[in-house]
């Protein structure tokens, strides 16, 4: 086959290049600032029975939700409420059916501007409802960021939203991990909304591929447990990449103030390096996910253990199994929480991290306390 002459092609490319122009459109953007509600946050106090709890309040519209944790607590409770003129009137659940008894309703108001939620909780079983103030400890930031590509009448989009708590504490290590957190953020957004070179050069094929479709990302940071020096994190991420269904998954973020600088947790640092605690949490895993009747709890399922994304609280350490590790999508993700009384034997005496039982006590406003 003869190769055309040089002069010949450019004028070919070139027109290539002008139509490609006028027939596609390529948008990436950014919400300015934080979306979030100036309410939004996570609060801290007491109730009228004397549990200290922490929960997040996320306003939407007309909407609140959120999540509340207590010392007590393993699982989170949820927190649902309507604006009713006055405040917000809800209620809090331990279960996510709606058929289960509420264990408490509350007419709350916020005060933006001294970072407070103030108003009456009424307990179950309790006919009069008890005044309640919780101070705030931290900020809600949202940022959203969207990439739309158009080619003709086909089109594509990606739509990347991230949330997270800020500290309001001007500690060192709150700032610290406030830094930490907007880079993870970014660090997720980002290159989801970023088109790829690869992705591009296909856009011609299109057209017989019939592309059109919106992709999505949703990420969220919860505040699990909160000390002086340690802090327990939770994203939640959610992706949706066409097909039958999205992808839901969870990842820990534990955070130790230590020697003037930030240091992430591993699971390790929790037990003696001599105690055998990987053998010994190999067994309490496969039990727990034999008795959640997990489809493959079997031992090849957590031979990772070392690297299994993880929580702490009070009550212990929550390992984290998204869907298809130890079960069909259907099955959903999966919790083992392994308490500290059964992995005593195998914790420190001194060392990075040292917790007890009865040795850790949230950290909360001053207002709070």
């Amino acid at each position: 086959m003869c190769r055309r002459p040089f002069r010949e092609t450019i004028p070919r490319k070139v027109l290539l290049f002008v139509l490609l122009l006028l027939e596609l459109s390529v948008f990436v953007g950014c919400r300015p600032g934080n979306c979030a509600d100036p309410a939004a946050g996570y609060y801290a106090g007491a109730l009228p029975d004397g549990r200290v709890v922490w929960f997040r309040w996320e306003p939407s519209g007309s909407e609140v939700s959120g999540e509340l944790r207590s010392l007590a607590s393993v699982e989170p409770g949820r927190l649902t409420g309507t604006n009713a003129g006055g405040g917000v009137l809800g209620q809090l659940r331990r279960d996510w059916d709606d058929q289960v008894p509420d264990e408490g309703r509350f007419l709350l108001r916020a005060d933006v501007g001294a970072g407070e939620l103030q108003g009456f909780w009424r307990q179950p079983g309790q006919t009069k409802a008890e005044p309640v103030r919780f101070s705030r400890f931290a900020a809600w930031e949202q940022r959203h960021r969207v990439s739309r590509l158009r080619f003709r009448q086909y089109g594509l989009s990606r739509d990347a939203t991230a949330a997270w708590p800020r500290f309001l504490d001007p500690d060192p290590f709150w700032a610290a991990v406030n830094d930490r957190l907007e880079q993870e953020a970014a660090g997720r957004m980002d290159p989801f909304v970023r088109w790829s070179w690869e992705e591009l050069k296909e856009i011609w094929n299109w057209p017989e591929r019939g592309m059109s479709g919106e992709y999505c990302l949703e990420c969220r940071w919860e505040v699990v447990w909160r000390t002086n020096q340690l802090v327990s994190l939770l994203e939640f991420h959610d992706t949706y990449l066409g097909g039958a269904h999205g992808m839901h998954g969870y990842r820990g973020a534990n955070f130790q103030w230590s020697d003037g600088r930030l240091r992430e947790l591993a699971l390790a640092d929790f037990f003696r390096p001599d105690s055998g605690w990987l053998r010994q949490l190999h067994g309490l895993v496969t039990e727990d996910l034999r008795r959640q009747e997990a489809e493959w709890y079997s031992e090849a399922a957590t031979n990772a253990l070392a690297d299994r994304e993880f929580t702490f609280n009070a009550q212990g350490l929550q390992l984290y199994y998204d869907p298809y590790e130890v079960g069909s999508y259907a099955a959903g993700a999966f919790t083992v929480h392994l308490p500290w009384e059964r992995l005593a034997p195998f914790l420190p005496t001194n060392g990075a991290v040292r917790l007890r039982p009865t040795g850790v006590v949230p950290r909360l406003p001053r207002e709070a306390r």
